[in-house]
């Protein structure tokens, strides 16, 4: 990924703290007729391995984990908050008109090496990771348990489990931090115009003096 020294985010609790409350993810890697992408949930294990384990599942008619498990590199991009800037945001239009329309973004691009996994009691401890991940924003959280042990043991037959263990991670934030301080304030308060209150908290904490990448 392309990485201005500005925009790259090197603290790995955001790092890490992204990828895990996105939750999915897009798969890409080299299939047998090129490039091949999944879009995937994503189980995030941050203490496993060397620099982390992602540990995710396909539809088992899908040929990308067998590629996976045979060793090809695996990248997964997880795209968080995400927002265009209109130049009628910067001071600086008024004062030059050298100014042109950009995007505002966080992303993570994670890459890694993998295998399959086919323990029906590490597989049934992966889909509970994911289910409870996402319940648990909900009032009464469904469970794996709720549901009669034959019904899910049919259901996993119908997934793969692969588990990649990461060589790389490229954190970029990329928040107007290449612009003067004046027109970083006019694009925080264009997003905070606009309802964007995740790119204003963004802006807020990396573009105006606040934490750094």
């Amino acid at each position: 990924m392309y990485m201005p020294q500005a925009f790259e985010q090197k603290d790995p609790d955001l790092v890490f703290g992204l990828m895990s409350s996105l939750g999915v993810a897009t798969a890409v890697s080299n299939g047998p007729e090129g490039m091949i992408a999944s879009h995937v949930p994503v189980e995030i294990d941050r203490e496993g391995g060397a620099k982390g384990i992602i540990r995710c599942h396909f539809a088992k008619p899908n040929l990308q984990p067998a590629l996976i498990a045979e060793g090809a590199e695996v990248l997964f991009i997880f795209q968080g908050p995400l927002a265009y800037v209109t130049p009628a945001w910067y001071p600086t239009k008024a004062e030059t008109g050298k100014v042109v329309p950009t995007l505002n973004f966080a992303v993570v691009h994670a890459y890694g090496t993998g295998r399959a996994v086919e323990d029906p009691i590490a597989m049934r401890r992966h889909l509970t990771a994911l289910t409870d991940h996402f319940e648990a924003e909900f009032p009464e959280p469904w469970k794996v348990s709720d549901a009669p042990d034959e019904y899910i043991d049919r259901m996993m037959k119908g997934i793969t489990v692969v588990e990649v263990s990461l060589t790389r991670l490229e954190g970029k934030w990329k928040l107007s931090q290449n612009r003067s301080e004046g027109d970083r304030r006019g694009v925080t308060e264009g997003y905070r115009t606009e309802g964007r209150a995740d790119m204003q908290a963004l802006m807020e904490d990396f573009a105006l003096g606040g934490r750094q990448g």
